[in-house]
């Protein structure tokens, strides 16, 4: 460890990417976006010749991190903001020199508390950054991802946010299904809305493919997240984890009510796009396939990958008749199905010929012993 020494000054931010402290001229900051979590940013504390150093315990604006004097053996620091509240910063990481990290969330007012669990387990960064996002800013991230949304749709269990409003959370869930109204059972597409408490913000909207990577959603509508346009979302799935199709509920902008899916031209990056000569119709007003909306939704669907079945309004396969002919102690008609459908019409039309023979083969049995005994 070296003599160098850092105090964090919170509202320091390098605003040219890179920059040296000016107490501190052996340590430099550097700034990165989306790293690790897309939609934040973080200020990175290192020394210059790759030393550990010291960490004041006091910040400048004389909010505490550490009420027992200062933190030693540093190896980095690292000061974590969200990319729409760059003012206010809402996660510390201290990084030592022997590897391990101690992380440190805004509470409130000035408040910094250290986070044990995060601590202990760094990959649970990017939840606990959405959570300190809907703590400070009343803003939620919606996680499309199809197994969160399958887990929300239980009627007991159907609401969700972060655990600073574990009293009443900000997001509920509830499935619908778009049915074929002839055979609902055989036929029918699940969509999942995540509706919004009123006056609650959207800060993003999510999911995490197959490979558990995080992935945003941004729509060509609507650049500003977050704001009050929207009530809610639905998502439809195909055979994965990723939504084929959304549909965005908002009343009060035009601009951005409407059905999305995937930009064709492919990438993380690329918002999503209105649907060309989508439906108009909103999710409710769907009922089955006899809605009007139905068949442009299924054409829409039906050209997402793995959704090619979708939609289908068909007859269930007919069943093998099973009861048992009065007299049928062998039950042939379970084994032979067909057997009354060929036999039936031949018995009708040869039944008078029969009646006449019938009687002169029992004239005949009476003097014939062996015919008696067929």
């Amino acid at each position: 460890m070296t003599n160098e020494w850092l105090q964090l000054n919170l509202d320091s931010q390098c605003d040219n990417g890179q920059c040296e402290c000016e107490k501190s001229p052996d340590i430099i900051a550097n700034k990165r976006y989306n790293t690790p979590v897309n939609g934040f940013f973080k200020v990175i504390h290192t020394d210059k010749n790759q030393n550990t150093f010291r960490l004041y315990g006091e910040l400048q604006d004389g909010s505490k991190i550490e009420d027992n004097g200062d933190i030693h053996a540093v190896k980095e620091v690292s000061i974590y903001y969200w990319n729409r509240e760059p003012s206010k910063p809402i996660l510390i990481e201290v990084k030592y020199g022997s590897g391990t990290h101690t992380y440190y969330a805004r509470g409130a007012g000035s408040q910094w508390i250290e986070h044990d669990q995060l601590s202990k387990d760094g990959e649970k960064l990017e939840k606990e950054l959405d959570d300190l996002v809907c703590q400070h800013y009343e803003s939620v991230t919606l996680d499309l991802t199809r197994s969160n949304s399958e887990q929300y749709a239980q009627p007991a269990n159907n609401k969700y946010c972060c655990p600073y409003h574990s009293s009443g959370y900000k997001v509920s869930v509830e499935e619908k299904k778009f049915s074929c109204a002839k055979h609902p059972e055989y036929s029918h597409i699940k969509a999942y809305n995540h509706s919004i408490t009123g006056g609650t913000k959207i800060a993003a909207i999510i999911f995490h493919d197959g490979a558990g990577t995080r992935k945003n959603i941004t729509l060509k509508h609507v650049p500003n997240l977050p704001n009050l346009w929207c009530q809610g979302i639905y998502a439809l799935y195909c055979g994965g984890n990723d939504p084929v199709l959304i549909y965005v509920d908002s009343p009060g902008s035009l601009t951005a009510k409407g059905w999305y899916e995937p930009n064709p031209t492919g990438g993380d990056d690329q918002p999503w796009v209105m649907v060309s000569n989508g439906p108009d119709n909103s999710p409710d007003e769907i009922k089955n396939c006899s809605s009007e909306g139905w068949e442009t939704l299924k054409e829409v669907l039906q050209k997402a990958s793995g959704c090619e079945e979708f939609g289908k309004c068909f007859d269930p396969a007919p069943q093998p008749r099973t009861e048992t002919r009065e007299g049928d102690s062998h039950g042939t008609s379970q084994i032979f199905p067909w057997k009354e459908t060929v036999f039936g019409g031949l018995a009708t039309v040869v039944s008078g010929s029969l009646t006449g023979f019938g009687w002169w083969l029992y004239k005949r049995s009476k003097g014939d012993p062996w015919v008696r005994q067929i």
